[in-house]
C-alpha cells in the first residue's frame, strides 16, 4: 500500500486524501502550497529586501524550498520574533508534509511529526522510550562537545547557545576513512561507582541506534527510513551504532552521525550541508537529576517558554512542549531552512533533549575516497604489481590513530 501511494501523482494523492479523510489518523500538508500561500503580512512588508549571498546555499538539485526575503536571514530567533508572523503551530497528533521529490517528479514525504502519547503505547514501546530517554541523558554527559557547527556558533554571545554533543562516526584526522567521536579520556568513571569505568560509545551507543531504528521503522515514515538505510548501506558508510570496522557486524541505520542538544540549545535558520537530505530526530523531557522520562503534559508545558523547532520558509513551528512522552520528527535538512528558537527554562529540574541523525558530507567523501584507493590497489595487484604501488593507505598503529582518545 505504501509503495502504491508513493507512485501516485500529486493530484491523485490529493484526491485520495479528500475521499478518505475520515479514515485518516494524520493531517497532510502540501509544503509547496504552505510556502506560496503563507499570506504573512510581516513577510509581505519585507519583499523588497534583497536576499544577497546566502550563508547556506540551496541544494544543487534545485528542489529546495526558496528562502522568503527578509524572514529571519541570520542569527538568533526569539519567541517575540516568531509572534510577528502567522506561523502554523503543530501541537500534537501526526502530521505529514509532501512535496515533489528531487529524484523523480512524484511527491515524497518531506516532513513528518508524530507526538507519541506514552500512556497509549504498549508496554514494550513504553519500555523502549523510557530506555531511550535514559540513554540520551548519559549521551549528553559522555558525547563529544560540538564547537564547530556553523549555525550553532552563529548565536552570540556564547552563553545563549545552549549545548550540543556528538556521537557516532566522523572523518578521521589522518587518511583513514573514519573514526569514532570521542572526548579525551573516553573511558569514563560512572557517577555512582568511582572505581567503575565504562566506554559509553561501545556499551550504550548501539542501543540508541537500535531504538531509533525501531521507532522510525514502525512509524508512517517507514519507507523514507528504509530508503535512508539503503543509502548508508549502498555507499558502505559506517552506520550510527557501529563500533567496529567490520561491515559484516554492522546493523542498519538511517545515518552515521548523531547529535544531542540540550540546556537551552538554539541556532540560526540554516540548511544542513549533509550528503543525504533527511534528518531523523526525537525529543524527550527528563528529570535532570536522574534521566527518568517525564510524561506529565502539564509539567512539560510549564518547564520552558519558546524552544520551538521551526521551518521559516514553510511558516511551520513545532511546539515541542506539548510532548506527551516522545516527539518523532523527520524533515529534509538540506532542502528546507530550519532552526531551534531561543528558549527560557522555567523549571531547572527538567531537561529537554533533542537529537538528529544525519549523513555527514565530509564522512561520506572520506569513505568514498578510501574505497576508490582500494580499487586502484586491487587493479594494480591484478595487473601483476608493475612498479611501485600508485596509492598508499595509512593504517592505524593503535587506538590513538582511530580517534579513541581524542
Amino acid at each position: 500500500m505504501n509503495q502504491h501511494v508513493e507512485n501516485l501523482e500529486i493530484e491523485e494523492l490529493r484526491h485520495l486524501i479528500e475521499s478518505c479523510r475520515q479514515l485518516l489518523t494524520c493531517e497532510i500538508l502540501d509544503l509547496a502550497r504552505l510556502h506560496t500561500n503563507h499570506n504573512c503580512q510581516a513577510c509581505l512588508d519585507n519583499v523588497h529586501i534583497p536576499l544577497g549571498s546566502p550563508e547556506y546555499p540551496s541544494p544543487a538539485d534545485g528542489s529546495g524550498t526558496p528562502q522568503i526575503p527578509g524572514l529571519f536571514p541570520a542569527g538568533r530567533v526569539t519567541l517575540d520574533d516568531l509572534k510577528k508572523h502567522n506561523f502554523r503551530y503543530i501541537i500534537g497528533g501526526t502530521t505529514c508534509g509532501i512535496i515533489n521529490s528531487p529524484d523523480h517528479d512524484n511527491p515524497e514525504l518531506a516532513w513528518f511529526v508524530d507526538f507519541i502519547d506514552f500512556h497509549r503505547e504498549t508496554p514494550e514501546r513504553q519500555a523502549r522510550v523510557e530506555r531511550l530517554a535514559a540513554l540520551l541523558h548519559l549521551g549528553a554527559q559522555f558525547g563529544t562537545p560540538c564547537h564547530s557547527n556553523k549555525a550553532h556558533m552563529a548565536i552570540k554571545p556564547p552563553f545563549h547557545r545552549g549545548k550540543m554533543v556528538m556521537l557516532g562516526m566522523r572523518k578521521a584526522r589522518e587518511a583513514l576513512p573514519y573514526a569514532m567521536y570521542a572526548i579525551p579520556e573516553r573511558f569514563k568513571k560512572t557517577a555512582e561507582l568511582e572505581d567503575e569505568w565504562f566506554d559509553f560509545q561501545a556499551e550504550f551507543m548501539p542501543e540508541i541506534a537500535i531504538i531509533m531504528n525501531y521507532l522510525f521503522e514502525e512509524s508512517l515514515a517507514s519507507i523514507v527510513t528504509q530508503n535512508a538505510q539503503n543509502f548508508v548501506a549502498e555507499f558502505r558508510l559506517p552506520p550510527f551504532g557501529a563500533i567496529t570496522v567490520y561491515a559484516e557486524d554492522w546493523n542498519r541505520s538511517a545515518g552515521c552521525n548523531y547529535t544531542i542538544s540540550y540546556d537551552g540549545f538554539n541556532n540560526e535558520p540554516h540548511l544542513d550541508m549533509d550528503k543525504y537530505r533527511y534528518v531523523f530526530s526525537v525529543y524527550v523531557f527528563v528529570e535532570k537529576a536522574t534521566g527518568e522520562l517525564i510524561t506529565d503534559p502539564d509539567r512539560i508545558q510549564a518547564c520552558m517558554e519558546g524552544g520551538y523547532l521551526i521551518w521559516p520558509d514553510l511558516h511551520l513551528a513545532l511546539k515541542i512542549v506539548h510532548c506527551l512522552g516522545l516527539v518523532l520528527i523527520l524533515w529534509r535538512g538540506t532542502h528546507e531552512r530550519h532552526c531551534t528558537i531561543a528558549s527560557k527554562i522555567l523549571d531547572p529540574k527538567v531537561i529537554r533533549y533533542g537529537t538528529s541523525l544525519q549523513v555527514n558530507e565530509k564522512l561520506f567523501n572520506s569513505v568514498q575516497s578510501y574505497h576508490k584507493k582500494l580499487q586502484i590497489i586491487e587493479q594494480w595487484e591484478q595487473d601483476g604489481c608493475p612498479g611501485e604501488c600508485p596509492v598508499k593507505l595509512i593504517h592505524p598503529k593503535g587506538l590513538a590513530d582511530m580517534g579513541v582518545h581524542g
